[in-house]
């Protein structure tokens, strides 16, 4: 979170009610591709407005020297992709226990190249929607070396009426943006410096109208 304090919004959780609900058998997974972070944006408004996906999830990366902008959109039922504006997609019916268990190959591969237990200052920011493309656009033009081989940025749509336990910005819509570093070994150096891109980000989401959402690491 880099050299935000918490401002007393820590706590501790000692009871907590869950509402259960059936789990679907199988689910409908796609993964759509972006030539940038605006065009994505588009769609993930499009879904999120319309209600037909039960999870839909943006990722910027740099994979191979390559940046990627990548959605990730779920439904348990089944649903259209009829006017989104991808340039292409991979689609695969799974089982839910696998959509749900999906992060757990990351870690052998996070222990393997000595990440899993390394300094990775994380920063989460919750984003009114018509400022979402201008904090992604700075997003973009950090270099590689402020997230490593498998650092990312996430960016999740939210309708805000559905959410009642963090402070939100303004808009029926806001936009959790996480920039997820990794730093390699104990270089203080590369620590140092994703601290100040994300006091950097941070100042950014507040200077739009974002707040802070401090996630436990």
């Amino acid at each position: 979170m880099g050299r935000w304090p918490g401002k007393g919004r820590h706590g501790i959780v000692v009871r907590a009610t869950l509402r259960l609900v059936p789990a679907p058998e199988t689910v409908q997974w796609h993964k759509l591709r972006y030539k940038s972070a605006s065009e994505l944006v588009a769609d993930q408004r499009v879904l999120v407005q319309a209600g037909s996906f039960d999870y839909v999830e943006g990722q910027l990366k740099i994979r191979n020297g390559r940046r990627v902008a990548e959605l990730e959109a779920v439904s348990y039922r089944g649903a259209s992709l009829d006017g989104l504006e991808f340039e292409d997609a991979d689609t695969r019916i799974t089982s839910y226990w696998d959509f749900v268990n999906r992060l757990a190959v990351g870690e052998p591969l996070l222990r393997e190249a000595g990440l899993w237990d390394s300094p990775h200052p994380w920063c989460n920011l919750l984003v009114p929607d018509h400022a979402v493309e201008e904090v992604l656009q700075h997003l973009e033009c950090e270099g590689p070396e402020l997230y490593s081989d498998f650092g990312l940025v996430l960016a999740y749509p939210l309708r805000s009426e559905l959410i009642r336990a963090v402070e939100l910005p303004e808009g029926e819509v806001v936009f959790l943006v996480a920039a997820l570093r990794y730093a390699r070994g104990d270089d203080p150096t590369a620590v140092n410096a994703m601290q100040e891109a994300n006091d950097v980000l941070t100042e950014l989401a507040l200077r739009v109208g974002g707040t802070l959402y401090l996630a436990p690491l």
